[in-house]
């Protein structure tokens, strides 16, 4: 960028905040960086969505695009998701959640957490997009699918049949996610065990004790990096549990000796 254009960049978005501003010189970081996402992070926090976008569409039409927002481009598509949000556009924000969303559980996360904000302000409609494009790049995200499933409703008129068909199956569920954890296991496939060990487990502690019984039988077999999985998967699942937490300190206690 030459210096004309990145002085034209600094004197557009940091008149407010130039105490920032110099912090980011001060600190050897490139100054239009920080003061662009400085003053995209107040525009958003004050929600006002229409300033936020024209903030990023001016940046996004400079010729060349400034080196520093590629690498940030995540930073750029989640404040994008919250603006669509913020202007009922939710196309615009799916859309955005969708180049966000990379399998990453870090990313997915933040969408969830925006999902769930969405959902607790009454919009439901939003809370479901996000959650279907967070399954979609993270299949395997038991908490994503969990909250796709709180949230979206059964197709009318077959709300009461499926409540009956999952009363049926839960027990079935149940067992053959713990079909699947063993035969991960056998064939070496940790990844895959515990994925098992995430959709398993519900925060149930009848479910938390389970597994607990599971990891100790793999410890009493020597498998020591199954059994501190799992149980490891169990205390992050069921906080508070202290039977967890004494198992997995014993565990681990014994894999230093």
């Amino acid at each position: 960028m030459s210096r004309a254009r990145l002085a034209g960049l600094v004197v557009m978005c940091a008149a407010p905040f130039a105490p920032g501003a110099l912090r980011a010189a001060e600190a050897g970081a490139t100054v239009a960086e920080q003061v662009f996402f400085d003053r995209l992070r107040a525009l958003v926090e004050a929600q006002r969505w229409a300033d936020a976008a024209r903030h990023i569409q001016q940046v996004k039409a400079l010729k060349p695009r400034p080196e520093w927002l590629g690498p940030r481009d995540g930073e750029v598509r989640l404040a994008q998701v919250r603006i669509g949000l913020g202007q009922s556009d939710l196309p615009a924000a799916v859309k955005a959640a969708r180049l966000f969303a990379n399998g990453d559980e870090a990313r997915a996360q933040l969408l969830l957490t925006i999902a769930r904000e969405a959902h607790a302000a009454g919009n439901t409609a939003a809370a479901v997009a996000l959650a279907r494009e967070i399954v979609r790049r993270s299949p395997d995200w038991a908490a994503a699918q969990r909250a796709l499933a709180e949230w979206e409703p059964p197709p009318a008129g077959k709300k009461a049949s499926v409540e009956r068909k999952e009363l049926l199956t839960g027990e079935e569920e149940a067992a053959a996610l713990l079909a699947q954890l063993r035969k991960a296991r056998e064939t070496d496939n940790l990844p895959a065990m515990l994925t098992a060990a995430r959709l398993f487990l519900t925060g149930d502690r009848g479910r938390a004790a389970q597994m607990l019984e599971i990891a100790r039988e793999y410890f009493s077999r020597d498998d020591r990096a199954a059994a501190i999985m799992l149980t490891r998967e169990v205390v992050r699942r069921t906080p508070d549990f202290p039977a967890a937490e004494r198992q997995l300190a014993e565990f681990q206690a014994a894999e230093k000796k």
